[in-house]
């Protein structure tokens, strides 16, 4: 059994104990919580799904709006998922761990910090560089990740369970 088998077994579903007339509860951490109630998925799971499709298939407001809508019209009454684009924005916004986009040259695949280059920063490359065409990747930082789940209660039973027993 490996380790995460062992969380498993451990902590069980978390939803076993949750009343499916509630809606989500965010009292500890909106993105921890069920899509809705007896979910399998997180809130932050879900919408970081929906961000990167967004992103691969490159939708503007307007569709990203009518997706969410869509959506929202599968999912039981008492959902946690957002229905405008302001609050899908807002969401990001927000993140404890927020999404980064590095920005890179398409010639040398070289990272561009500053987005009001008009020309690739590396002197072996030199190529015109257009930020707004430019093609780029989503960094979650690992470290905030790893801080996110130091914290979390239940890991922390865990492995003080787990090295008092060996």
């Amino acid at each position: 059994m490996d380790h995460v088998d062992a969380i498993i077994d451990e902590f069980g579903d978390f939803n076993d104990n949750v009343d499916p007339t509630l809606p989500p509860s965010f009292d500890d951490d909106p993105d921890s919580a069920p899509l809705y109630p007896v979910a399998s998925i997180t809130i932050g799971a879900f919408l970081f799904l929906l961000a990167l499709f967004t992103n691969k298939y490159n939708l503007v407001g307007d569709a990203i709006e009518q997706l969410l809508s869509i959506i929202a019209l599968a999912l039981p009454d008492n959902h946690g998922l957002c229905t405008t684009l302001h609050e899908f924005k807002k969401y990001f916004k927000n993140l404890k761990n927020p999404l980064i986009h590095q920005h890179y040259c398409n010639n040398c695949m070289g990272i561009v910090e500053d987005q009001t280059l008009d020309k690739c920063p590396y002197e072996t490359c030199n190529q015109p560089f257009y930020p707004k065409t430019s093609s780029y990747f989503l960094e979650i930082p690992l470290a905030n990740q790893v801080r996110n789940l130091c914290v979390h209660h239940a890991i922390q039973q865990y492995y003080q369970c787990h090295f008092r027993n060996t």
